[in-house]
């Protein structure tokens, strides 16, 4: 009984070190895209260059910043060899984050915005789960910080190992899967199609990561998830996140699931998880309540009810009651939907 508890003590230890072996050898490219953060950036990458796992590459994609983030990115990267500065015209953030993924030599690839924060341990964790379940993608939790404010999703500890269909409805149900890229690392491998097919389409500015996500999760056999808060976004005044409603905030979210809901005809299940999130996001266009300095909104939310409408009658039969009968209300009589959805909302 004890020779056994001793031989099976061993061959976890072997295993344990040969998980480690592994981990040190693989290279880890973090792509930091960067506008016009001259007062963050420098604690973002001190919070990576901090890590844990040290076997670390840190590419910095300046996209046209017009303040002084170029003078600081210049500074960070005399103080730590690892750290690769690029500077290139605005384009917008997906182009940078490629273009950061063109110029790296990892295995891996993670991203970090340039005004965040994450834990110490957070890619030392990611990548051991990656080797540990032999997975293309690793991913954890997360926490939102407003000023003194910190909101959790959702620190349960639990580990869950997905094949690729899974993690793409997953994914696209928004339940327990983040659909930003920021709390994940990726095999690089990954990559090749998107950017090979140009798949991107980089006019979109909103929900890019979870069309950017999609494309990788599509392409990955196994991913990983474990449950624990390690990266924390920071919202700001003047962040994009923090921005007044424009015109891609709009648009950007129905452009995404229609693309995504042409790319899965032929999967029922997962078209269908995509078609239900196409009919929520054009409900809450065309039943947005407009003040006197959103009017501009109005015919974006006409074009929005003629294709509610289209859908909905192409697609009627493979909605349950009870959504069939909240597009009816929302088609029918916008004002009252409001009401309804406010009460609901409320009790929650």
């Amino acid at each position: 009984m004890r020779e056994n508890k001793e031989r099976g003590a061993k061959a976890r230890s072997r295993k344990f070190s040969g998980v480690c072996r592994l981990m040190e050898q693989c290279l880890i490219s973090i792509v930091v895209p960067a506008y016009n953060v001259e007062h963050f950036i420098e604690r973002t990458i001190e919070s990576i260059c901090s890590q844990t796992y040290k076997n670390l590459e840190i590419i910095i994609v300046d996209d046209g910043s017009t303040d002084g983030t170029k003078g600081v990115i210049e500074e960070i990267s005399k103080k730590d060899i690892r750290v690769r500065a690029f500077f290139k015209t605005n384009e917008g953030v997906t182009k940078a984050r490629l273009y950061g993924v063109e110029k790296a030599h990892g295995e891996w690839i993670g991203f970090v915005d340039a005004d965040d924060l994450i834990a110490p341990n957070m890619y030392e964790t990611l990548l051991a789960n990656a080797v540990k379940y032999k997975a293309d993608i690793s991913h954890c939790g997360y926490e939102k910080i407003f000023n003194d404010k910190t909101k959790k999703y959702y620190g349960t500890k639990s580990i869950v190992k997905q094949e690729t269909k899974q993690g793409v409805m997953e994914l696209l149900k928004g339940e327990i899967i983040e659909p930003g890229l920021c709390n994940k690392i990726f095999r690089k491998t990954l990559f090749i199609n998107i950017i090979e097919q140009n798949l991107m389409d980089c006019t979109i500015k909103n929900n890019e990561d979870l069309l950017m996500n999609f494309y990788l999760f599509s392409q990955a056999k196994i991913s990983v998830f474990y449950d624990v808060c390690l990266y924390y976004y920071c919202y700001r005044e003047g962040s994009v996140s923090a921005r007044e409603l424009n015109r891609n905030q709009l648009i950007d979210p129905i452009n995404v699931r229609r693309i995504i809901f042409d790319n899965t005809v032929g999967d029922e299940d997962v078209n269908q998880i995509v078609m239900e999130s196409l009919f929520v996001k054009l409900i809450n266009l065309s039943t947005m309540r407009c003040t006197r300095n959103t009017l501009w909104v109005k015919p974006y939310q006409k074009d929005a009810r003629v294709e509610l409408k289209e859908l909905f009658k192409q697609y009627k039969k493979k909605l349950n009651r009870k959504f069939r009968f909240r597009v009816c209300i929302a088609i029918r009589f916008p004002f009252i939907y409001n009401i309804l959805h406010w009460i609901v909302k409320k009790r929650k």
